[in-house]
């Protein structure tokens, strides 16, 4: 009997371990921002260098770079918190119009897309905006060194006067990787 309870014991915990989210990794991004990704994905948050020159800690509470890889893609996150008076629910800004700026600024003459129109989620405090490029046949993005630049996503996450601003880069924007990627920190696929 007792080694029937083992067996049964040891089946239950393989079969929730498959069913739990075991199989992911939770990564802390700063300021609040948990994402969760396939267990292929590794990386780390450090603090951003720009924190070591005079005038940047007067200006931010906090500021980290997060570096995410797999296999075919990786995501770049810079997070900034500034400094403030003014409360955290009257920071306004024209999320949609920054994402889609800083993607053109970035990538627009080598992006097929002449007039993205960025995605823009508000729930809860946090604004999630995003847009993805494609490249024109032949170019690739430079998104960082080492990293895939067959697609790229450019967005942001805001929590007031906290910005979260996200490269996702990929071979391919339709794979696995770039999609788990975006809905992971947008909440959306596609």
């Amino acid at each position: 009997m007792p080694r029937t309870l083992l067996t049964v014991a040891l089946l239950a915990a393989g079969l929730a371990a498959m069913a739990s989210p075991a199989h992911a990794d939770t990564f802390d991004v700063s300021g609040g921002i948990r994402i969760e990704l396939g267990k292929g994905w590794s990386g780390r948050t450090m603090i951003n260098p720009a924190m070591n020159f005079p005038g940047m800690k007067d200006m931010l509470e906090e500021a980290t770079e997060t570096r995410l890889r797999t296999g075919d893609a990786g995501i770049l996150i810079s997070y900034m918190k500034f400094k403030t008076d003014k409360p955290a629910n009257e920071a306004e800004m024209d999320d949609a119009a920054n994402v889609k700026s800083a993607a053109m600024r970035a990538y627009g003459s080598q992006a097929q897309e002449a007039d993205p129109q960025a995605t823009v989620r508000k729930a809860e405090g946090v604004v999630r905006a995003f847009v993805t490029l494609h490249p024109k046949s032949g170019n690739r993005f430079m998104v960082a060194s080492g990293y895939p630049g067959g697609c790229v996503t450019v967005g942001t996450i805001r929590k007031g006067v906290a910005i979260h601003n996200v490269s996702i880069a990929s071979e391919n924007c339709e794979g696995a990787a770039h999609q788990e990627a975006l809905a992971a920190l947008f909440g959306q696929a596609g």
